[in-house]
């Protein structure tokens, strides 16, 4: 951890090598970092998911034209980035109702939202992608994706 007299100076350093560095301090025990929030509390820290001022809610329109797999992605994705960002149960609620809230707003029905809730299969399947190769990520989980008539099935009642 940097001394506040030292940051300055560090990140001038660091801009002089063709890239531009940005920093935020800590402002009443949070600091935002990417899409996350760190509270600091004594020795410990929580997290939660973090947004803009300017952040203005607003998600793909559910009357748009794309898939209806798309919008439930949507709808999955921002749910998944709640589960996996918050610390406890009660900013997991907390964001889960937001979510919940902008997506209402956004014309997605309840239905539609419930689907999203549902849980990938807890049996997904396992696929090598390139045995070869270097990577440090040879295998990927696949959850088996439903065709987008039943999930039209499920979502239209």
């Amino acid at each position: 951890m940097l001394d506040s007299n030292d940051v300055e100076p560090f990140k001038e350093h660091l801009n002089s090598k063709c890239l531009e560095f940005t920093h935020e301090l800590e402002k009443d025990g949070q600091l935002p970092f990417l899409d996350v929030l760190v509270k600091r509390s004594g020795n410990s820290f929580s997290t939660s998911v973090y947004r803009k001022g300017t952040h203005t809610d607003q998600y793909l329109q559910f009357d748009s034209d794309h898939p209806l797999l798309t919008k439930i992605g949507v709808a999955k994705t921002l749910l998944h980035r709640a589960k996996e960002i918050s610390f406890d149960t009660s900013s997991l609620e907390q964001e889960k109702s937001k979510v919940w809230d902008s997506l209402t707003n956004c014309g997605y029905p309840k239905r539609a939202l419930k689907e999203a809730l549902k849980p990938c299969p807890t049996d997904p399947v396992m696929r090598t992608l390139n045995p070869k190769a270097s990577s440090p990520f040879p295998m990927l989980m696949v959850c088996p994706r439903p065709s987008e008539e039943s999930v039209q099935r499920r979502v239209s009642g």
